[in-house]
């Protein structure tokens, strides 16, 4: 029997997860689970849930979206592999990683405090990925740029930041058996977080300047008239 629907069925399930992870996030933002709050009682505001209802949510959040990230690792492999790259394959993978990248920025930064930490490179990456997405479709294509693995470095960064972020609830704190509106720092947590929270952060800024570096050189090889090849450029 032939596997080659593997990698695209593994992408169409990024493009699942995307809307399961930036739902969840909305949930635990609701429920007042802030990933940018690190310390004291401030770390949690009351929201219209429950943290007993919000931290399944924060779970559920990281779960679905490092799953997500998984199959962008492996839809490539797998369709290289069973050697089944398809040029709808080639279209839907960067749709997929900016729909998962995209939906989760926006959901943290509706929630996040301070805001502009997360508002400002999540804008840069976005203004960026459809900018591009808007050039490589009126173009049928990607183009030949020695900075192709640069785009790669950016995406990965992208995926790493938000997994950093989204793993603060669900490691970082517990939700007492006492009472579902009361938490409290998990053994070392908030002293990890101090440490993992502003690594998640330096991560997506980083990714913002690459991503605005790669734009604009897809933006040159784009005026430049350079032929399409099979290896989009993301």
């Amino acid at each position: 029997m032939a596997l080659t629907w593997i990698p695209n069925t593994l992408t169409l399930a990024r493009c699942a997860l995307a809307f399961v992870a930036a739902g969840a996030i909305v949930v635990a933002g609701y429920g007042g689970l802030q990933p940018l709050r690190l310390t004291g009682a401030g770390a949690w505001s009351a929201g219209p849930l429950s943290v007993g209802q919000a931290m399944p949510a924060a779970q559920l959040a990281l779960v679905a979206f490092t799953l997500a990230a998984v199959t962008d690792l492996l839809d490539g492999w797998e369709a290289r592999r069973l050697k089944a790259e398809s040029a709808f394959g080639a279209w839907l993978d960067p749709i997929a990683d900016k729909l998962l990248v995209g939906l989760s920025l926006v959901a943290l930064t509706l929630f996040a405090e301070p805001v502009w930490l997360i508002a400002i490179p999540a804008i840069a990456i976005l203004a960026r990925d459809g900018w591009v997405t808007y050039l490589r479709a009126s173009r049928g294509g990607g183009h030949a740029l020695p900075v192709m693995a640069l785009a790669k470095w950016k995406t990965a960064l992208e995926l790493a930041g938000i997994i950093i972020l989204l793993a603060y609830w669900p490691f970082f704190w517990v939700v007492s058996g006492h009472s579902v509106d009361f938490i409290r720092p998990s053994p070392g947590g908030v002293a990890t977080a101090a440490f993992f929270i502003p690594l998640g952060i330096v991560s997506l800024w980083v990714a913002a300047a690459l991503s605005l570096y790669t734009g604009w050189r897809y933006v040159q090889a784009y005026r430049a008239g350079e032929a399409p090849i099979s290896d989009t450029f993301d």
